[in-house]
């Protein structure tokens, strides 16, 4: 009440006085939480207040009774609850989660009839040996990238694996992925949903497999792209402009310009979509080259570093182990991770964060005081 009535420095003296008692109590935790959301300070008491709670319920045994501490309306400023046990590497509380909203939803949007293969619907797969698997990568691209990692492991597990996809990720999958697995299009999926014996989004590989973060590098180019002597990095500003997080990501390309105007460095677009329009002339444009994600894969595996923001291609170079500079939001998904420059889910990525929300100079700042040290 006293945030709400704009009495800022009561809040924060209520918030520090209660603070402690957060590890042991579910309504202190949320409360906490809801009060830095109206501060806008969710990098100090809402962070300490969710680890707190959460690391003492996982210690009782009690995962299964985690609860809400954030409300759907906030899940724009705080992440869903599941990917908050992610970031703080609360694995086996995170997948029972991700397992429990998964009972309640359709596995796709591309609709339930679609799994109705026989008298009743096409059970979710439970880690056992079955003869065809379907599993289906129905989220960002960006999220098939990261749990893409736990597919080979599936050959093990079934006699035929098909995978179901974005259309421009089936060319880059079908050269990384070993050939007894299929790879399908969403639109051409009907036929392997009728065959198979059970399916799995792909998001739930690794708790059903019962593993962590797995082996990061698992994409491949077939022919990477050489380009001419001297040091070659990649840049992209923008995500998709459809992603309702878009604006809180993207940096205006302006803003970069401290760092395309660095000697010694030839620079190259990878940005696709209205935004590439933008690209400088001082810099290689390869969109008209980019048909789908294996080209930009042949692109990336000649650069000797790639710049970008928390999109698709931040998690495409990750995913290939090559060097990649991410220019993260305040408030970044959990895969890169709370803290430092460094994520378990990317080991060749370097992430460079907001201190403070919507504040990208000193954030572009740090990147180019890194080149800068790079480049000699």
């Amino acid at each position: 009440m006293a945030a709400r009535c704009g009495r800022i420095d009561e809040a924060r003296e209520l918030m520090a006085q209660v603070q402690p008692y957060a590890a042991r109590n579910a309504d202190i935790a949320r409360a906490l939480a809801m009060l830095d959301i109206l501060l806008g300070e969710t990098d100090g008491p809402t962070l300490a207040a969710i680890e707190s709670y959460h690391a003492q319920t996982v210690e009782d045994g009690l995962e299964h009774e985690l609860p809400h501490v954030v409300s759907p309306q906030n899940r724009r400023r705080v992440r869903h609850r599941e990917t908050q046990l992610l970031a703080l590497g609360h694995f086996d509380a995170a997948g029972i989660e991700f397992l429990r909203i998964a009972d309640g939803c359709a596995p796709t949007q591309l609709g339930a009839q679609l799994l109705k293969t026989r008298s009743k619907m096409l059970p979710r797969w439970d880690g056992g040996h079955v003869e065809h698997l379907a599993v289906v990568c129905a989220l960002g691209l960006g999220d098939v990238f990261l749990f893409g990692r736990y597919l080979a492991r599936l050959k093990d597990l079934a006699s035929l694996v098909t995978v179901i996809v974005h259309p421009p990720l089936v060319s880059l999958l079908r050269n990384s992925l070993p050939a007894a697995m299929a790879v399908v299009t969403h639109q051409d999926c009907a036929g392997a949903f009728a065959a198979a014996d059970a399916y799995i989004d792909h998001v739930l590989l690794p708790f059903v497999l019962g593993e962590r973060y797995g082996e990061a590098v698992w994409l491949q180019a077939d022919r990477p792209r050489t380009y001419g002597p001297g040091l070659h990095f990649g840049i992209c500003w923008a995500g998709g402009m459809g992603n309702p997080n878009d604006a809180l990501r993207s940096i205006p390309l302006r803003m970069l310009a401290p760092l395309l105007k660095l000697p010694g460095v030839s620079w190259h677009s990878l940005q696709v979509g209205p935004k590439a329009d933008e690209c400088p002339a001082h810099v290689i444009n390869h969109a008209s080259e980019i048909r789908d994600f294996l080209d930009t894969a042949r692109l990336i595996a000649g650069l000797d570093l790639v710049i970008t923001v928390d999109t698709s291609i931040a998690n495409l170079a990750g995913a290939m182990g090559a060097p990649v500079a991410v220019l993260v939001e305040h408030e970044p998904d959990f895969r890169w991770s709370r803290s430092g420059e460094s994520t378990p889910w990317f080991p060749s990525a370097r992430v460079f964060r907001q201190e403070r929300p919507g504040q990208w100079e000193p954030v572009i700042e740090r990147v180019r005081g890194a080149l800068i040290r790079t480049v000699g």
